[in-house]
């Protein structure tokens, strides 16, 4: 094998191994916002579940229970619990 050939390898496999770093990194960035997705998932999931289980549905700021349908709050409080 010519040594240009050889040089021209050498590029291919550096730049290979380059592009493999960089996706090493992406992913160790993605992994970290997976976590922080999870956590925040589980963190209104268990404030959504503690309204549901105490009081069926939010309140407003006036203290009067929200006119959001109860079936439809609980079936978003069970979404979350599904995705986490």
């Amino acid at each position: 094998m010519k040594l240009a050939e050889q040089l021209e390898n050498y590029a291919i496999t550096q730049e290979m191994a380059d592009e493999a770093r960089e996706c090493k990194a992406e992913f160790k960035r993605l992994d970290a916002h997976i976590v922080e997705l999870e956590v925040a998932t589980w963190a209104a999931w268990n404030e959504l579940n503690a309204i549901r289980a105490r009081d069926g549905v939010p309140w407003t700021h006036q203290r009067m229970k929200s006119d959001i349908d109860e079936t439809y709050f609980s079936q978003v409080v069970d979404a979350l619990d599904a995705a986490f």
